[in-house]
């Protein structure tokens, strides 16, 4: 067996040999039937390979018609998607025209592929691909050897590749070679998993478990072609954790370092900088930035490491994926070190309001609109993106919004920046207990948020559980009834 050592140094060499590359395009027609104005986004290669991290919006015409540009190098994997209701695979070639249907309707959504790919694309749906890595293992237990381990998952990934020999599959050599490294990585990676629980698990990592980690690892085709795999990021962990357990003879004490912490992120680029080869660093680097910065946890440190990439890779074809989170991490920390903005008001007293009918009289016959959430609740923080349309209807109708939260005593400098960073203009309350109480005898059993009530001016519910900011029509035409 190779030495790990050296086949790092043989991907730094085949990395800086490497030519500018040379793309192809790629063409998807498409027709979405039953089109209702949802978003549909593609993965976008960077580079010329197939990233499913990194996404553009596709435009759609009226008739739910689209088609997709894209410049390939090599047989690639993509994303189709359309929020919270599709997320489909496909894998796709350069110098080729592809033709897909997505048939939608109110309870699901269904992708097919129209052209003589179709059982390509087939045998990609039949291959293993959990959401993941470690959902769906196979049972084992803890007196299973190394070579029992590797023999189940690599009989696992032979059943799987031996799809591709079908007499009657059309496939090239650059997709068999694509499928290959997808389904060594993503082996590779479980095999790393297994590795990495039972080195948490033991104060000393016995032998066996180290010949797991680098029949992991110590893979000439995985390292070669990694990023073309969407199992990338897991193997790219895998690689990083062999290391720091083999290498610096870490434990599970010393890897949270990497887990948790002011310094997590800091960690984590200087690890990557240290412990992977040239050639894979900065597709590592640009997607932990972006799947960092995409959980919207508005860290500092994402900043200062970004910084740190534009700085070595200062013409990198990720960095106009990078930027538009990192500007919005800059934004946000500008927003809540301000004072709150003009048309942002506090309930004096907020202990003295026990109930809604309380609430009211403090408003004077105002009609209310009554939004009911809090910090925690991510539905709740989707619906402020659609506000501008609700500020103008209430203001047209006449009617004042007031933002109850349901947020704990303690949780007020989270209740706060929230307010600042949606600029939540409107009137605020924290409720106290009594108050949450009437508002879930109004909601009835089981109160769930965001939750929406329309008073009137005598502070009666006129219309219990209104509709959403983003049903603004449906809004529209409640407050048309009921004032």
């Amino acid at each position: 067996m190779r030495s790990f050592g050296l086949v790092l140094f043989v991907i730094f060499l085949i990395s800086c040999s490497s030519e500018k590359v040379k793309t192809e395009n790629v063409i998807i027609n498409g027709q979405i039937k039953g089109y209702d104005g949802s978003q549909l986004f593609v993965s976008n290669p960077v580079n010329g390979v197939g990233h499913l991290t990194f996404y553009d919006s596709v435009q759609v015409n009226q008739d739910g018609s689209f088609a997709v540009n894209l410049e390939l190098s090599k047989a690639s994997f993509i994303n189709v998607v359309i929020p919270t209701r599709l997320n489909e695979r496909m894998i796709i070639e350069p110098g080729r025209s592809y033709q897909i249907e997505i048939a939608l309707s109110p309870t699901s959504v269904v992708l097919k592929v129209l052209d003589d790919s179709k059982p390509l694309q087939d045998i990609l749906g039949r291959f293993n691909n959990p959401r993941y890595v470690s959902m769906g293992m196979p049972p084992l237990n803890s007196a299973m050897k190394r070579q029992d381990i590797s023999d189940l998952f690599d009989n696992a990934k032979a059943s799987e590749l031996k799809m591709l020999d079908s007499p009657n599959l059309k496939i090239s050599d650059d997709a068999k070679e694509l499928l290959t490294i997808d389904r060594n990585c993503f082996y590779a990676a479980r095999k790393a998993e297994v590795s990495w629980r039972r080195s948490r698990r033991r104060p000393v990592i016995d032998q066996d478990t180290k010949d797991l980690w680098m029949d992991a690892v110590d893979q000439d085709q995985i390292i070669a072609g990694a990023d073309r795999s969407p199992w990338y990021g897991h193997y790219l962990k895998a690689l990083f954790r062999s290391k720091l357990y083999l290498a610096e003879n870490y434990d599970s004490k010393n890897e949270s370092i990497y887990d948790v912490g002011p310094d997590r992120h800091a960690h984590y680029y200087d690890g990557i900088n240290k412990y992977l080869p040239d050639g894979l660093k900065e597709s590592a680097l640009a997607t932990y930035i972006h799947q960092e910065s995409n959980k919207s946890q508005y860290e500092k440190s994402l900043v200062d490491i970004s910084k740190q990439f534009n700085s070595k890779y200062s013409k990198s074809n990720f960095s106009k994926y990078l930027q538009p989170n990192i500007d919005k991490i800059q934004k946000y920390f500008a927003v809540i070190e301000a004072d709150f903005a003009d048309g942002i008001n506090f309930i004096s007293n907020p202990n003295s309001v026990n109930s809604l009918k309380e609430l009211s009289q403090l408003f004077k016959g105002k009609k209310l609109y009554l939004d009911v959430w809090a910090s925690w609740c991510g539905p709740c923080k989707r619906e402020f993106q659609f506000n501008t349309n609700l500020k103008k209807l209430l203001k047209e109708q006449d009617v004042q919004v007031v933002y109850i939260s349901t947020d704990k005593a303690t949780d007020v400098e989270k209740w706060h920046r929230n307010i600042k960073q949606y600029e939540l203009i409107g009137y605020h309350i924290n409720a106290n207990q009594r108050l949450k109480v009437d508002i879930q005898n109004h909601y009835g059993s089981g109160l769930r948020i965001p939750y929406y009530l329309l008073l009137n001016g005598n502070g009666d519910v006129v219309k219990n559980h209104a509709s959403r900011p983003s049903q603004i029509a449906k809004l529209r035409a409640e407050i048309d009834a009921v004032f």
